[in-house]
Parts: C-alpha cells; sequence; structure tokens
C-alpha cells in the first residue's frame, strides 16, 4: 500500500507563510437573534414541515429543503420563490433530504444524498434558472483515482460533491486499497470536465478504523478525537484543507498545523502555519473505550483498533468542523465549545471565541449565524443571530 501521507499537485507553485497563536483564554461571544420565520404567518406551501438542509447566498436569501422543495425566503423572511418538486427529471427531487450548496460564483446546486440510485444535481445560476442537471459517474470517477494513485480499491464512496459551476466540481472520495483492508484513504478531486480531473490532496485517513465479522459484514468507527481530512471553498474558488494530524508536527509541548491553499485560477498552492499548545487524548477514555458494534466476531477488534490508534496518536485534533464566511474560516473544537477563526486573506489568526452551547450552528453566512430549529413538541423554525463584529477582527 502506498505510504504517502499526502499528494498534492506536483505543478502548483507553493508559497509559505507563518501564525502563531498564543495561549489565551476565549473571548465570550453573545449572539443577538433578529430573525425566526417558518411556523405561521406564511402561505401554506411555504410552512415549514421537515426542513433539511438551508443554505444562504451572498444577497442573503435563505433556502430550505423541506417536503422535496427548495424554499426561498428574501433576507427578512419573506416568501420568495419555490424551486423543484418531486421526482426524477431536471429540477426534480427524489428524496426527502438531500444536499445543498452555494458556490462562490453564486451556483446553487441541489441533489439526491447518494445513499440510493443514480446521482445526480440540479445546477442553478445566479438567478435561481436551472441550467444543468449534472449525472455523477461514479464508475469514471473510481477509475481515474485508482489509475492515479496506483491501487484497486475494493471500496469507493463519494463522501461529498460541491459543484462550483456547471463544469467545475470538487469531490471528497473515500476509498479503501485492496492491498490494505485496514486503511481508508482521502481524496479531494477537482472535475474541469466530462473527463477531466486533478487530485488536489491525499491523505490516509486515520479517525476511521472496521473490522470484517465472522459471518461477514463490516463495522466501523470513527473518531472525534482523531484527526482527519478537512475542507472549504473560498472566495475566487480557493480550496483551503488540511489533514489535523498528518499535517501537524509536534515539538517540545507545541503543535504546528499546516493549512494548504490551492487556486484553481492559477494552479498554486500557498499554505501557513498556526502554532498552539497541545492536548493530550484523556487516558481515561483510552482505557475505559469499548466497542458497541453489532457484527459477530467485530467487538474486541474494533476496541482493540480504536485503542492502538488513540495510543499511537496521543494528541487531540486542533479541531472537527470548519465553516467558512468569504475569507474567514471558523474552526470549531466541540470538546470545549469553542471557535478559533482565521483570516485566510490576510493569513493572520483573529483569536478563539466560545459560542452559546445551545446554539446548534447550521451556516455562517455574512455575519450571521443560521440554525434550524425543531423539536418532537415544537413546529420547526429558521433563526438568523447577529455576530459580534469583533470575530471577524473589527
Amino acid at each position: 500500500m502506498r505510504q504517502t501521507k499526502l499528494f498534492t499537485l506536483l505543478c502548483a507553485t507553493i508559497m509559505l507563510y507563518s501564525v502563531t497563536g498564543h495561549a489565551q483564554e476565549p473571548q465570550t461571544i453573545k449572539l443577538i437573534k433578529e430573525l425566526s420565520f417558518g411556523d405561521k404567518d406564511l402561505p401554506d406551501e411555504y410552512l415549514l414541515a421537515e426542513p433539511g438542509k438551508l443554505v444562504v447566498d451572498n444577497a442573503g436569501n435563505i433556502m430550505v429543503f423541506d417536503e422535496f422543495r427548495i424554499k426561498m425566503f428574501d433576507p427578512n423572511g419573506k416568501p420568495k420563490m419555490i424551486l423543484g418538486r418531486r421526482g426524477q427529471g431536471p429540477g426534480e427531487f427524489p428524496e426527502r433530504f438531500i444536499d445543498m450548496y452555494i458556490s462562490p460564483e453564486g451556483y446553487l446546486s441541489a441533489g439526491n444524498h447518494f445513499f440510493s440510485g443514480p446521482r445526480y444535481k440540479n445546477i442553478y445560476n445566479s438567478r435561481y434558472e436551472l441550467v444543468a442537471m449534472r449525472r455523477i459517474y461514479t464508475q469514471v470517477i473510481k477509475n481515474f483515482v485508482e489509475r492515479t494513485q496506483g491501487y484497486i480499491s475494493t471500496y469507493f464512496d463519494i463522501v461529498e460533491c460541491f459543484p462550483l459551476n456547471e463544469k467545475e466540481i470538487i469531490y471528497i472520495v473515500k476509498t479503501k486499497s485492496k492491498e490494505s483492508e485496514d486503511d481508508l484513504l482521502d481524496t479531494i478531486l477537482l472535475q474541469t470536465g466530462d473527463n477531466s480531473f486533478k487530485i488536489i490532496a491525499h491523505y490516509k485517513d486515520i479517525s476511521h478504523v472496521s473490522a470484517r465479522g465472522t459471518f461477514g459484514g463490516v463495522s466501523g468507527y470513527g473518531m472525534d478525537y482523531i484527526g482527519r481530512t478537512e475542507f472549504t471553498i473560498l472566495p475566487d474558488n480557493i480550496i483551503l484543507y488540511t489533514h489535523t494530524t498528518h499535517d501537524v508536527v509536534y515539538q517540545n509541548g507545541k503543535a504546528t498545523l499546516t493549512f494548504h491553499l490551492y487556486s484553481i485560477k492559477n494552479n498554486t498552492t500557498e499554505t501557513f502555519t498556526y502554532t498552539y499548545s497541545t492536548k493530550e487524548i484523556p487516558k481515561k477514555y483510552i482505557d475505559n473505550y469499548k466497542s458497541t458494534s453489532k457484527i459477530a466476531g467485530t467487538e474486541k477488534k474494533i476496541t482493540d483498533k480504536v485503542k492502538e490508534t488513540l495510543r499511537q496518536h496521543k494528541y487531540n485534533a486542533l479541531f472537527i468542523i470548519i465553516f467558512s464566511d468569504k475569507q474567514f474560516v471558523f474552526l470549531f473544537d466541540n470538546k470545549s465549545n469553542t471557535f478559533l477563526v482565521f483570516d485566510t486573506a490576510k493569513k493572520q489568526f483573529i483569536g478563539s471565541f466560545l459560542f452559546p452551547q445551545d446554539i446548534n450552528i447550521t451556516q455562517i453566512k455574512n455575519g450571521k449565524i443560521y440554525r434550524i430549529k425543531s423539536g418532537s413538541d415544537i413546529f420547526p423554525t429558521i433563526e438568523r443571530y447577529r455576530i459580534e463584529p469583533a470575530i471577524y477582527g473589527k
């Protein structure tokens, strides 16, 4: 099996920058609720029933996928338009839950969750006119990844798919090499035409372990403490990516994490680093871990593999979720409920911020936080909160 931790485009120019984080107490951020809607005072077709994905465009329009349709509201929560309906044709949606994404160029893409059936993405331009229905050809992508990386995969999955426009698409692909059944591999892939692809980055996935059962079937387990492949798409179609273990160097109680900024337009890569104090994975957590796998013959295997992986890598990952708003990135650590905020245009660390624990963030956009509030005893609503300017270094 190929042991390379990271594969980047060899033709890309690389420039290095350094950002140092200083030990500090996170600042507590107050969020000011400024909008709530969806449960009343709307036409019946706009009332929220079982909302799934939520996205917001640069103008502040809010789109929610609900009842096989995209319900669009203006920045004041007023009904604006409805896109799509149930079905399998252009502009239609076959599943109750889908993925949606708005690219830096203003294209809205929406399509099935990839769990079953053919994989399609409906793509709308910035005026929300349907301009394409793109089929995702899994076998073509699989063949390219295997040919480029030099292995045959026994497992292949397109985990995420982000159309940037009608032709360019970013994929996150997860594979398992035939040469090593235990190792998963992550690939960040750019499609620039019908059969034209580029690998942006390639990492070994250490955050998941798996084991085959006594009578068949595979059980797996993912670990929040361990580093993983993280990425987001910034203005001008710049891809920020990192791996929160493979891209870390540990020395004298400090850790330095490298972030990569790949420009699709220029085919160049810049990097910047962030240095921080390390935190070890709690020994009690490792010692007490026990797999709950229901597949016969996998419980002990999974338990032993997880403990071995945690002991081997020793340190907490710096973050597990990444959000972006224009050139600003928010790195979320769920163990401390804090965000580290960076200005990627300036390669500058802004600060560490503590967010209210009762706010489950769906998206950060235009200096606002959005979330879907729902529960068994309430009607679902969309809420928007204004963020203090200090988060953006103002």
